[in-house]
């Protein structure tokens, strides 16, 4: 867990201090179309179809099975990924380049850069979207430790990169392009590791259509959820930057970045708890319901002290952080979504139990569910109440999602009786 919290960790701290430089010198609008790309580097692991949490379940729920079966199931996740990035790669250059370029407007001076960004973008997607695979390879074999160094080197470069270049160019395009470079290392490095630590060989795909089967019967639903999750999540800005401008978009993103970012902390613990709720759940161990409980004590614990930090002292914290002085909206802004940071993170644990039993469906059609509900309320809120209305809206999904998921949670585990 301790190397989980410095995996973690860093790259806040390589936040904190890039994101006012690159305010600073991109100015208002050149950041908010940098935020936005921000989502659609993100977005682009949805392309890995849940194969990621689906090979750690397949793994988790096989201790004793050979190195020669794990190539076989390793092969299989990550040739398809490949595959299926190519193919995402594809449909995100003609879906974005519409979305970008036609409905949310870009400035003309920023829209060549921002058009040169998005082709690198789509290029990189097919050798991204392995990184989630490689990662439920390495959690389901308790790698941790290596995992969030690679993780933090990655997180705090993430950041570091834009800022080096920006030294030199604010050229949109060269600064995502840096972003991109720093995604495609580590998979690279993640990729080495899989083979030589694990021992793990890369075998004919062909041969194993049957895994490549199961894996993408599991990773389906875990797919719906990795394409509306963050949409859910992160589409409030696209509707803001619509109806609003890009400048207010930045108001939002700001606050948003600073608080939000901290979802990586329950992340980071269920990644650790989850292989361990698959064995016990596999071998019918009634201790899942401990670690069940201890899972959300982890949580709450990490959680709660930004949550509180932010609602007592949110106005201080970024005004020291920004080193602008009126920053009144923005910390009303970021209150919201700290009340908000913490029910979502608690919302982690029913939500990793469900996938733990072999459910994924159940939360892939709570995800649905939730991505019309949102769709229906979302854009009358941003249109009526602007970047605080799109806070509101973020924090009313998150009460619906955490509701929800105990409520299935409740109806398993009396299935379960």
């Amino acid at each position: 867990m301790a190397w989980n919290g410095f995996g973690l960790i860093s790259p806040i701290i390589a936040a904190f201090f890039a994101i006012p430089i690159l305010l600073n010198v991109l100015g208002p609008e050149a950041f908010g179309i940098l935020t936005l790309f921000l989502v659609l580097i993100g977005y682009t692991n949805i392309f890995e179809f849940g194969l990621g949490r689906s090979i750690t379940h397949l793994l988790s729920s096989m201790p004793q099975a050979t190195k020669e079966w794990q190539s076989r199931v390793c092969s299989s996740a990550l040739v398809l990924g490949l595959a299926i990035g190519v193919l995402g790669g594809i449909a995100f250059w003609f879906g974005l380049s519409r979305l970008l370029f036609d409905w949310i407007q870009i400035p003309k001076a920023l829209a060549p850069s921002a058009k040169e960004a998005l082709a690198w973008l789509c290029l990189s997607i097919p050798l991204v979207v392995m990184g989630p695979i490689l990662i439920g390879i390495m959690e389901a074999n308790q790698k941790f430790k290596v995992i969030n160094l690679v993780r933090s080197v990655t997180g705090v470069f993430l950041f570091l990169a834009p800022v080096i270049v920006s030294n030199y160019s604010t050229n949109l395009a060269a600064i995502i392009t840096s972003m991109l470079i720093v995604r495609i290392f580590s998979v690279t490095i993640l990729l080495f590791l899989v083979r030589c630590l694990l021992q793990i060989k890369i075998v004919p795909f062909l041969s194993h259509g049957h895994i490549a089967k199961k894996l993408l019967t599991f990773g389906g639903w875990l797919t719906l959820s990795a394409v509306i999750g963050p949409l859910l999540v992160y589409g409030d800005r696209f509707i803001l930057s619509a109806y609003v401008g890009l400048a207010e978009t930045t108001s939002y993103a700001t606050p948003f970045e600073a608080v939000v970012r901290f979802l990586f902390v329950p992340a980071a613990i269920i990644g650790v708890m989850f292989p361990r709720m698959v064995g016990l759940i596999t071998l019918n161990d009634s201790g899942v319901r401990t670690l069940y409980r201890e899972t959300h004590l982890y949580v709450f614990l990490a959680i709660a002290p930004v949550t509180l930090v932010f609602l007592l002292m949110g106005e201080t914290v970024l005004q020291f952080w920004l080193r602008i002085e009126d920053v009144t909206v923005m910390a009303d802004i970021a209150r919201v979504l700290a009340i908000a940071l913490l029910i979502n993170a608690m919302a982690h644990c029913p939500q990793a139990l469900i996938q733990a039993h072999g459910k994924p469906s159940w939360t892939g059609t709570l995800h649905i569910i939730e991505a019309v509900v949102w769709m229906i309320y979302t854009p009358w809120i941003i249109a009526e109440y602007g970047a605080t209305g799109a806070a509101y809206s973020w924090l009313v999904r998150v009460c619906i999602s955490a509701l929800s998921l105990y409520t299935l949670v409740h109806i398993l585990t009396r299935q379960k009786k």
